[in-house]
């Protein structure tokens, strides 16, 4: 799928798309491929980028290292 129906399907800007790409967290031949020359468009393949999607949303949130542990803290409070 080209990249804009793609970043339409997935809800999602192009450079967020491309900023995953840098990142490694989609990988050529499995998300995404490229085309026959520099200057040709990359193909998505959606239904594995949802696949990933989801895998990520499982993982702990690095950015909050201690999310568990704020959970904890409102559920005292709570008590």
């Amino acid at each position: 799928m080209p990249t804009g129906q793609a970043i339409n399907a997935l809800g999602i800007s192009r450079s967020t798309l491309h900023r995953w790409v840098g990142l490694g967290l989609l990988e050529a031949g499995s998300h995404y491929r490229n085309g026959l020359t520099a200057k040709s468009p990359r193909r998505w393949n959606v239904q594995a980028m949802e696949a990933r999607i989801e895998q990520l949303r499982k993982l702990p949130d690095p950015l909050r290292p201690n999310a568990a542990d704020d959970q904890d803290l409102v559920a005292a409070a709570d008590n």
